[in-house]
This record gives C-alpha cells, sequence and structure tokens, in this order.
C-alpha cells in the first residue's frame, strides 16, 4: 500500500495497490504493515469499515482515514527498506532471503570466520562460529549449528542440529545432521553422514561412511566404507565404538553393537555380536578360488 501524508507530516491516507490509480502507484513510500494504534477507541473505529474496495475486504489500513474523520492524528516512521518491506511472491522471498543473507556473511567475517566464497555460503539465524573458523565453497548451515574456533568447514557440506568443537576439519561433500557432535581435532571427510553420533577427540571418518545413532570413540578411525546399521524396520539401535579402534573399510556393524577399545575389525565384515578389547575380528565369507571356470561364465554366443 503507498502512504499519503499531510502537508503536516501527518497521515491522510493509505490506498493498497490493488486500489491505487497509475499515478499513486508512482508514491515510493509504502506501507510496512506494521502499525501503531491507541486500543481505547479502536473498537468504535472498526465497527466504520467498509469494504468497498476492488478486493471487497475490510482494510485496518483504513483505519487511519477513518480516525482522521474523527478528529485524531495519525503519523508516519519511516523503518529500513530491507527489514520492512513486504513480501507478496517468492520473488520477493528470495530477495529479503539475500538481503539477509548479506548482512549476516558481513557480521560473521566481522567477527572474525573466514568466508571463501562468502556468497556461496548460507547461515540460519541460530548459526554460532568461533573466530579463526574457515569455510568453504557452497556450505549450507541448518538451524541449530554451534561452532568452535579454529574449525576448518572445507567446500559443499551440509550441517544442521550440530555441534563442532576445535580443531576439526569437515569435507568436502560432508553433511552433519542432528545430533552430530564432532569432538577436537576430528577429521570427517567426503561423502561422510552423521546423525545423532558423537565423534571422539581426533577420531577420524575420512570418506563414503554412514554414522548414526553412535558412539565413536578418540583416536578411532571408521574406513572408507563402513556403516552403522542403527535401523532394524521397528526400531533404531545404538553401536558404541570405543578408543583407539580400527573399523575397516565396507564393514556393516550392526546395532545394538558395542565394540571395546583398540580392537580392530578387518574390511568386509559384518558384525552383529560385541567385540571385546583389543581383539581382531574377520566377519566375512572365505574367499575361494575356482581355476578357469571364470572364463567360461564369460563366453558370449552370437
Amino acid at each position: 500500500g503507498r502512504i499519503f501524508q499531510n502537508a503536516d507530516g501527518t497521515l491522510a491516507r493509505i490506498v493498497e495497490e490493488k486500489d491505487a490509480t497509475e499515478d499513486e502507484k508512482l508514491v515510493r513510500l509504502s506501507n510496512s504493515g506494521l502499525m501503531v494504534l491507541d486500543g481505547d477507541r479502536l473498537a468504535d473505529t472498526l465497527l466504520k469499515l467498509q469494504n468497498t474496495n476492488n478486493q471487497g475486504e475490510y482494510y485496518l489500513v483504513d483505519v487511519p482515514k477513518l480516525m482522521a474523520e474523527e478528529g485524531r492524528a495519525s503519523g508516519v516512521i519511516r523503518g529500513d527498506y530491507a527489514e520492512l518491506r513486504g513480501v507478496n511472491t517468492r520473488t520477493q522471498l528470495a530477495e529479503l532471503e539475500m538481503a539477509w543473507q548479506h548482512n549476516k556473511r558481513l557480521e560473521m567475517m566481522d567477527a572474525g570466520v573466514t568466508l571463501l566464497d562468502p556468497n556461496t555460503v548460507y547461515f540460519a539465524p541460530d548459526t554460532k562460529i568461533g573466530n579463526d573458523t574457515v569455510i568453504g565453497q557452497n556450505v549450507v548451515f541448518g538451524a541449530g549449528v554451534t561452532i568452535d574456533s579454529n574449525v576448518e568447514i572445507r567446500a559443499f557440506c551440509h550441517i544442521e542440529g550440530a555441534i563442532i568443537a576445535s580443531g576439526a576439519i569437515i569435507g568436502p561433500f560432508a553433511r552433519l545432521r542432528p545430533g552430530a557432535d564432532i569432538g577436537a581435532d576430528a577429521k570427517i571427510g567426503n561423502f561422510v553422514e552423521i546423525k545423532n553420533a558423537k565423534i571422539g577427540e581426533g577420531a577420524k571418518a575420512n570418506h563414503l561412511g554412514y554414522i548414526g545413532d553412535a558412539e565413536l570413540g578418540a583416536h578411532s578411525n571408521f574406513g572408507c566404507g563402513a556403516i552403522t546399521v542403527n535401523y532394524d524396520g521397528k526400531k533404531k539401535s545404538k553401536t558404541i565404538i570405543g578408543k583407539n579402534v580400527m573399523i575397516g573399510s565396507n564393514s556393516s556393524l550392526i546395532a545394538p553393537i558395542t565394540i571395546a577399545d583398540g580392537a580392530y575389525v578387518a574390511a568386509g565384515s559384518t558384525l552383529t555380536h560385541d567385540v571385546e578389547a583389543d581383539a581382531l575380528v574377520i566377519a566375512r565369507a572365505r574367499q575361494e578360488v575356482l581355476p578357469n571356470k571364470g572364463k567360461n561364465r564369460l563366453k558370449i554366443d552370437h
């Protein structure tokens, strides 16, 4: 709606855009939709509202005009355009989001956070990041993220509902879901997903893994392609991995399960039972070689 003032600056009337003439639409002073009204006589004034407009609606913005007819003055307070502008279309919503993100990026950099490509980093309103943290390109923060100082978030990460301690390195292409708690100096690499899991100090999950409903102890290594199997179709169960544990590549840990400190899980194992401390566990089918059988299977009939 366009705002029209009297010569003394008081408010004369507000004309909604759909009711405005082409000349009235040229007025640049627009209504934000925020009003402060005297409640003592408001009910009586509202009863005078009419719906004689192009939309057949009862406009609250007609109240100042009615007040003027009652001999009661209204004023206009000017505010910041980006803070007060309205949203009527998805395009306008996107424009406001861009303006908000721009201000948030400046706020973060002023607080000592390095953004390698600021225009590609997206924050949530409650994102908290400590100083001297470096954020790479195309990183998206959802709600509930708290990051300590001296953390590195590499390119193309998606992080929400997560806590990340000092010295950790995340990504590139990592996904931290709600409940992810990443310890100091831990490393979460490319295409690793963490959900509702605590990662201990100095622990590593460097590539292509899933850790959900779990604990990974300090200085343990979660190998490439390994997963915690936390859901049986009815309920979710927890995987507990101790300190200094090696989880070999392409291992499946079927929860509920506990792997004690110092254990070594051989690559390709599928575990269904607890593993004692310092044990080496191998849980996979024995390799069998059948000489000359392969070439027969590869023959192609023409």
